[in-house]
């Protein structure tokens, strides 16, 4: 059951049903505007619209008529605003006449025209309407869709009517899908600009349904509050018609409580309004209720007797009901002869067009071979062209990848000799320096021990010096051909390198490394684990020098086909677009030993952030 007013421009409508009283308003229909003039096309076309809205909802078959002759009047005169009202109100007539295809093309016509004038307002209200019959046959996808759709738009042109209308749809639609958290949290925007805009007759609806909420919530006080709330401003209005619903549903609420004689005075009250205003099928729901209240007081009677009013007022909004579908099916058969016979036409009108386009199908068929054969002859020159040009830059491409893979090849070379001549110097440290100061210091040990207990204490500090001296020497020399070339990298591979080099800077107190290894058993080339080796010592120090950290963590994981490894450490972030775009030495080694290992570098990093991470991936198939 529905009931219709009209508020500015805008026609809105209220689903009626057991318990959601309030669902579903704000759903507007458009009105033309009234112009000063007289008899001009504008007037003439305005005039036919309005008789077209008056009559919606009392004889569709003469809306429809209206609209249809103002639509042929704004299309004869290029009206393409008035055109735009025309299919909406067709849309509209054929949506209360149950007709929702109709409907839905009509929509879609109006939308295209909105669209092409940029009409926002325009697109906004064809949104709604067209969420109003998809949410009506039963396709909530659709009908969501389009009221985000209509709401952005309402929004764009700061419609504060609109956007309240938007959202109160968008909460009857999660209401109906039993989101029931996400309808309250509409409801709420809807009250909040209702109160704004001062519209106390919406607000009052706004009211009713957060109380539907709360009733299906079975929250049955915060529901008799706010239906109290929408009472208080419907009796302020003097909304009859608003006031018997209000009371039905506030009984409904009561009777949750079991307030039997409360529930009783309301449905009296409700009922005689009901009357008032001649709503049959309110009248019937009223008599139903009364009749369940006395069944459940023990009043069987009684019950029984308001049983037989409710069939009694149910036949007659039955019969009411079934007048008005037999009105509907009517306009829809004539709509439907009328369509036929346009459709007769049509193919009439495509018979002609068949047989004109039959005559001059010859003499293009003619036209057509000679233009053929030109364009035949223009391909095979232009197939020639391209073909020639094609080779040329194929050549050229050959050429400038055989460039860039000598210049690869000249990088690896590069890379190779620098790691074989740091190779060759850590091994002449370690073997030939390091075995003499071994030596030097075994025989100064050795000196200490024949001479200590004598009484030269002076001499015997200086001793100590001396030979604490030569451990520093040792210590500095093993750091130096650590750093040059591990043993442990050339010996054991990459993963005991790495957890070398955390365990030393762990023992110099300087930092804090952790390293952790998942899964790794294949081995990379041996100057790729040193490139990787780089990487990592190029990223620790530029970590101490310039990020001030303290704290890094290495983490290796093998998969199928790469080596992943990320390096994370705290201290200050840095802009990582300005770091691709440095000419520093270190980033610029960085990158050239990921590019020529055929790896991919990830860094996560900016300057408001404490922490910073590298991720690379260096492929393990590497033939």
């Amino acid at each position: 059951m529905t009931l219709t007013f009209c508020l500015h421009s805008f026609f809105y409508k209220i689903t009626l049903t057991v318990l959601l009283l309030y669902a579903g308003y704000a759903k507007g229909l458009t009105i033309p505007q009234k112009s000063a003039e007289k008899n001009t096309p504008d007037t003439i076309t305005a005039a036919l619209l309005e008789k077209a809205t008056e009559n919606i909802g009392k004889d569709p078959r003469a809306a429809r008529e209206f609209a249809l002759k103002a639509l042929a009047f704004a299309e004869s005169k290029e009206e393409p605003h008035h055109q735009y009202t025309a299919w909406h109100t067709l849309g509209i007539i054929e949506f209360y006449s149950g007709s929702y295809s109709e409907a839905l093309k009509n929509y879609l016509n109006a939308l295209r025209i909105a669209e092409d004038l940029k009409d926002t307002a325009a697109m906004s209200r064809t949104c709604n309407n067209m969420g109003i019959l998809m949410e009506k046959s039963g396709d909530t996808e659709a009908a969501l869709s389009y009221y985000l759709k209509a709401l952005r738009l309402y929004e764009s042109s700061s419609d504060a009517d609109g956007i309240a209308a938007a959202l109160n749809n968008l909460g009857n639609i999660y209401q109906e899908m039993d989101s029931l958290t996400l309808a309250m949290d509409y409801y709420r925007k809807v009250m909040e600009i209702r109160r704004q805009l001062g519209d106390s007759l919406y607000l009052a609806y706004c009211y009713g349904n957060i109380g539907n909420l709360y009733l299906k919530q079975n929250e049955l006080l915060k529901a008799e509050e706010f239906y109290g709330k929408g009472l208080d401003i419907f009796d302020q209005l003097h909304d009859t018609a608003a006031l018997a619903r209000s009371y039905m549903n506030i009984a409904i609420v009561k009777r949750n409580r079991k307030n039997y004689q409360e529930v009783k005075q309301l449905l009296g009250t409700g009922l005689e309004m009901a009357e008032k205003v001649n709503d049959k099928a309110l009248i019937a729901l009223y008599c139903e209720t009364m009749s369940e209240t006395y069944s459940q007081t023990g009043e069987f009677e009684k019950a029984y007797n308001w049983r037989i009013r409710y069939e009694n007022a149910h036949k007659s909004y039955l019969n009411q009901e079934n007048m008005r579908q037999i009105n509907e099916m009517q306009v829809m058969y004539e709509a439907e002869s009328k369509e036929k016979e346009i459709q007769l036409l049509k193919k009439e009108d495509e018979l002609q067009e068949i047989k004109y386009q039959q005559q001059t199908a010859r003499l293009q068929r003619t036209r057509f071979l000679a233009l053929f054969l030109v364009i035949f002859t223009i391909l095979i020159l232009v197939s020639g062209y391209l073909m020639a040009r094609s080779y040329r830059l194929s050549q050229k491409a050959r050429f400038i990848r055989e460039k860039i893979r000598n210049r690869e090849d000249q990088i690896q070379t590069i890379i190779k000799t620098q790691e074989a001549e740091r190779n060759r110097f850590a091994k002449d440290l370690h073997d030939g320096l390091g075995q003499y100061l071994t030596a030097l210091k075994m025989s100064i040990f050795n000196y200490k021990n024949g001479y200590i207990g004598k009484e030269e204490k002076e001499t015997d500090e200086n001793f100590e010096q001396v030979l604490k001296l030569f451990n520093d020497i040792y210590s500095e020399l093993r750091n130096i051909s650590f750093n040059i070339m591990p043993q442990e990298l050339q010996q054991n591979g990459l993963v005991a390198a790495t957890e070398e080099l955390a365990d030393k800077w762990n023992k110099s107190g300087k930092m804090s490394m952790n390293f952790f290894s998942y899964g790794v058993t294949k081995r990379l080339k041996p100057n790729h684990e040193i490139a990787v080796y780089r990487i990592q010592q190029e990223l620790i120090n530029n970590a101490i020098k310039h990020s001030h950290s303290d704290q890094i963590s290495i983490t290796f994981t093998e998969h199928e086909k790469e080596l992943n490894i990320i390096v994370e450490t705290n201290g200050k972030g840095f802009n990582r677009e300005l770091l691709k775009k440095s000419m520093g030495s270190g980033w610029k080694n960085i990158q050239s030993r990921i590019e020529m290992m055929n790896g991919h570098l990830e860094i996560d990093s900016s300057p408001q952030s404490s922490n910073n991470s590298f991720i690379f991936d260096i492929p393990l198939n590497n033939e």
